[in-house]
């Protein structure tokens, strides 16, 4: 396509600078007019190449300064981890610009608001090697993909029920070689096996939410089992209506940014549900 591009103006190119003389010019004037169509058609060569390459290159390439939040914050990440972190964000602002998986004015702040926030829950809770993580309404994988590369022991399954965002978690998880995900089309209230833990980001209230995740766990699970959900601002009452033992662990305690300020994970054990 680019090559036929390229072609194409190459052609326009020949074409838009004269060959002969132009009537009534002097031969300085040719001069000049010729040195500005041939600037003009370049210019043009190059905003078209610059829309072909962003139309139909899968994935661009970008810098990852945002990344050092997450070696501050995770300092024993592996080589493996951060290369896999880096190549998320590149895979996630890829699809972004096609199925908007995130506000297009927050993918700036992609590694601190979505990557690091998702792994706020890992602040507090390490999941089992072995376990099994439920991510309902995960969207664009958020919080599964990062903690599925922060948790390379621990299986995930993230489910949504909007096809187009799990086919691109599905991409990106294969992309980034994730055998530790599964992502589905399915809503959680039809899902019929059993996890040890389940996450979300706020999906919806709380009260709402666990009534479709409450039989989803292991039976005989310990202490740490349970359900852990980010939500942001003041929870009281929304604890409240749900009746639920939720514990809330403030994110502001782990990380000092202030998009952290009201951030939180609400932690309701697996025996609630019983």
């Amino acid at each position: 396509m680019l090559y036929l591009l390229l072609v194409a103006l190459g052609r326009m190119l020949m074409l838009a600078l004269p060959t002969r003389k132009v009537s009534g010019l002097s031969g300085c004037y040719r001069r000049v007019h010729r040195a500005r169509m041939t600037h003009v058609v370049l210019l043009t060569m190059l905003a078209l190449i610059r829309v072909v390459i962003q139309q139909h290159t899968p994935m661009r390439c970008y810098l990852y300064p945002a990344m050092d939040i997450l070696n501050h914050y995770f300092p024993n990440l592996t080589d493996h981890q951060r290369q896999l972190f880096q190549q998320l964000e590149t895979e996630f602002r890829g699809w972004n610009e096609r199925l908007n998986l995130v506000a297009r004015t927050d993918v700036d702040n992609l590694a601190e608001r979505h990557f690091l926030h998702s792994l706020g829950i890992a602040k507090v809770i390490e999941f089992v090697p072995g376990s099994s993580v439920l991510d309902v309404g995960t969207g664009g994988g958020l919080p599964g993909l990062p903690l599925a590369i922060l948790f390379p022991e621990v299986k995930f399954h993230l489910v949504d029920s909007i096809g187009k965002k799990i086919r691109a978690v599905q991409e990106m998880a294969q992309a980034l070689h994730l055998s530790n995900v599964t992502a589905e089309q399915i809503r959680a209230e039809q899902l019929r096996p059993k996890y040890d833990y389940v996450v979300s980001r706020a999906v919806a209230r709380l009260a709402t939410f666990h009534t479709w995740i409450a039989h989803r766990y292991k039976p005989h699970g310990n202490a740490t089992t349970g359900l852990y959900y980010l939500k942001g601002g003041d929870l009281t009452e929304e604890i409240q209506e749900a009746g639920l033992p939720a514990t809330e662990y403030n994110l502001k305690d782990f990380f000092t940014e202030e998009f952290f300020e009201t951030k939180k994970v609400v932690f309701v054990p697996a025996t609630a549900a019983k």
